[in-house]
């Protein structure tokens, strides 16, 4: 994927003597600051930002703990900035690992008449919350915060799992200044990564510390003895120092899959660990060696293997089953029927398949290693495949920590098949949108792994069909039907399906833009079978003129917005997937009226067959007229510098579908 972000100017000079500020000192200069037209206008804007990452040795038991220590000073220009007075910190803990949080500092300044007024924070305005079995999260709620004001907040988070932070350069408001330092000891291999447009220029140096290291022994049960050895050991320690002025914020376009993807961005992702003279332990250096990290580090080997409990199941699917075909949908009907997601896309901790398949439920880990594993009893040939949903992000490079979700495939016709079993309405081959995200590593038991697709290989349609009849008032009336087929049919019923019916009537009325729909009525298909609504409606989007009838051809189906409206684009396009979205209408007129001129035909092609528009408006009878719409979106993501052919294929899209069948009273 291409990251294209609009440039904007950074100064990249480091100041000789860059240093945190204190805590609590913020007077009249701050709020004196020099702020350009789109800091003032921004809902809020970080005056500065101050980050500190390092590493400190404890002992041979606790090892190497990272710190971080954050600094942030922001302005509130408006009320939508009033978010910014509150910030949360997400804490990870799993056995003897954990992330803690300590020297809180939060202060709010009102600047009047009498000068700058301070309020510190209280502890009691520091929630704790339980996030899940693994995560925490503090809450930092600065007090009295107003419209004007200016808010700081401080903190140092310790932790043992040596995952540096991403540092974004850009933030969702301005920025004018920001600062960070970053000190890595030579003992730790991190492999760094820029996303984004923003030139990135750290100013890089190799600078010498002296640890006092030292040694603990365990006594039988793990734990410390009385006996400490301490040594002194000097090593070098490499320094990565960045600083921006004036960033823009990042903006949000429509059709874009996750905004993080286009975040200009530092990326800290650890390749190797010296653990001792010598003794270097790979980790992300190559997708080989993070697919061994996976069979080993999160026991996939152990977990296909220790599935005897799946026995009985897939001697008597292979009994009921020999085509490769049938075998494959049993096997997945079979875990997609016994599991239920739990909606937790890993479960790392103690991933228990026996358990998870006794209680039915489960993460897309168990599922899906469910899925391949009973998959590989019947004699296919199964793998898991690591993947990353849209929310998380995309993995463009090797890296244990970009994948969050997992699937399985299976070789058929000798081309591997990807499939998703947590979805309880999908169908093997089709998979949920939320994991439609570039590509997933398909890591096998021999230590290789390889790219695999993502994204969805069949079209997906919807057709709908109106009969209506026009009134002399110009009010139509008239039943529409809609069918929708493969990713549009799964999204169509796992909306509309689990809900009630006041609920779905809401639903249907916000889709179509009208509160004039009755009689819905609900078809949901299993795929690969279609999916329908039908319903009742009134129109009244028609306009009388003097002896003229003006009607739009779709009536409430006609596009009146082009959702393509910035003057530039800097993000990919994304359309989820390929689909033909297709409308036929029949008109019947007013009785008195005679067709006076109707839309000319048109068909309007993208580049590169990436898309076609086609509507053809026709009467054959002078009574009624017929309407053919269509539109084909042939791929999935279109690149930003075709921005302007797309945007005036949809601006033309509306302008054709503003033009109106013209009536005249005879």
């Amino acid at each position: 994927m291409k990251y294209t972000l609009t440039v904007i100017v950074l100064i990249c000079f480091f100041h000789t003597n860059a240093q945190e500020f204190k805590s609590g000192k913020i007077d009249q200069d701050w709020f004196e600051k020099t702020l350009t037209e789109e800091q003032l206008e921004a809902p809020a804007v970080f005056l500065e930002k101050y980050r500190d990452t390092n590493f400190e040795y404890r002992d041979n038991l606790d090892g190497w703990t990272l710190f971080t220590t954050i600094h942030n000073v922001i302005k509130i220009n408006n009320t939508e900035g009033l978010e910014y007075g509150t910030h949360k910190v997400v804490l990870q803990h799993q056995g003897r690992q954990e992330e803690k949080i300590d020297r809180i500092e939060a202060y709010s300044y009102s600047n009047s008449s009498a000068g700058v007024e301070r309020t510190k924070m209280s502890r009691s305005e520091v929630i704790d919350n339980k996030l899940n079995k693994w995560l925490d999260e503090k809450v930092i709620v600065i007090p009295n915060v107003k419209v004007g004001d200016i808010i700081e907040y401080s903190y140092r988070v310790e932790s043992t799992y040596w995952h540096i932070k991403d540092l974004n350069v850009q933030e969702d408001i301005p920025v004018l200044h920001a600062y960070a330092k970053i000190a890595i000891p030579q003992f730790f291999d991190y492999n760094v990564y820029v996303k984004g447009d923003i030139e990135i220029v750290p100013k890089l140096s190799v600078g010498g510390r002296t640890e006092n290291f030292s040694t603990e022994d365990k006594n039988p049960f793990g734990g410390r003895t009385q006996r400490t050895d301490f040594a002194n050991i000097r090593f070098k320690e490499n320094i990565s120092e960045f600083e921006f002025s004036n960033v823009s914020p990042i903006i949000k376009e429509e059709f874009t899959n996750n905004i993080e993807n286009f975040r200009s961005a530092v990326l800290w992702e650890l390749g190797a660990v010296e653990m001792s003279k010598g003794n270097k332990v790979n980790r992300a250096k190559t997708w080989d060696q993070v697919a061994d990290y996976y069979y080993e580090q999160l026991e996939l080997s152990d977990n296909l293997e220790s599935t005897n409990f799946l026995d009985e199941s897939s001697q008597a699917l292979k009994s009921k089953h020999s085509n490769q075909v049938e075998l494959i949908e049993a096997v997945y009907r079979f875990i997609q029927n016994k599991m239920t997601w739990d909606e937790k896309e890993y479960n790392y901790d103690t991933p228990d398949l026996r358990k998870a398949f006794k209680d039915g439920s489960g993460s897309s880990y168990e599922i899906n290693v469910l899925l391949v594993a009973l998959l590989k009893k019947v004699g296919l040939n199964s793998s898991p495949v690591m993947a990353s949903t849209k929310s998380n992000g995309v993995p463009l490079y090797p890296t244990v920590n970009g994948f969050n979700y997992v699937l399985a495939a299976v070789v058929k016709d000798n081309e591997w098949l990807v499939m998703d079993a947590t979805e309880k309405n999908a169908i093997p081959g089709l998979l949920p949108e939320r994991i439609m995200n570039w590509e997933g590593r398909l890591v096998k038991q021999n230590g290789t792994s390889k790219g695999i697709p993502l994204f969805a290989k069949k079209f997906s349609s919807q057709k709908t069909i109106v009969i209506a009849s026009v009134n002399t008032e110009g009010i139509a009336t008239g039943k529409l039907r809609v069918s929708y087929s493969n990713n549009l049919a799964l999204s169509f019923v796992n909306i509309y399906k689990p809900a009630a019916a006041s609920t779905r009537e809401k639903i249907l009325a916000k889709e179509f833009e009208s509160d004039l729909i009755t009689n819905p009525q609900f078809k949901f298909g299993t795929l690969p079978k279609s999916s329908t609504v039908s319903f009742a409606f009134e129109d009244d989007t028609s306009e009388i003129i003097g002896d003229k009838l003006y009607i739009l051809p779709q009536l409430f189906l006609s596009a009146t917005e082009n959702p393509f409206t910035l003057e530039k684009r800097s993000y990919t396009i994304d359309f989820s997937y390929p689909k033909q979205i297709e409308n036929v209408v029949t008109l019947n007129l007013p009785v008195g009226y005679a067709i006076t001129s109707l839309p000319e035909a048109i068909e309007i092609n993208l580049p590169g067959n990436m898309g076609v528009y086609r509507f053809k408006c026709s009467s054959a009878t002078g009574t009624s007229v017929q309407v053919v719409r269509s539109l084909s979106i042939n791929t999935t993501l279109i690149d930003a510098k075709l921005y302007e052919e797309i945007k005036k294929f949809f601006a033309q899209i509306v302008a054709k579908e503003k033009e109106t069948i013209v009536l005249v009273k005879k």
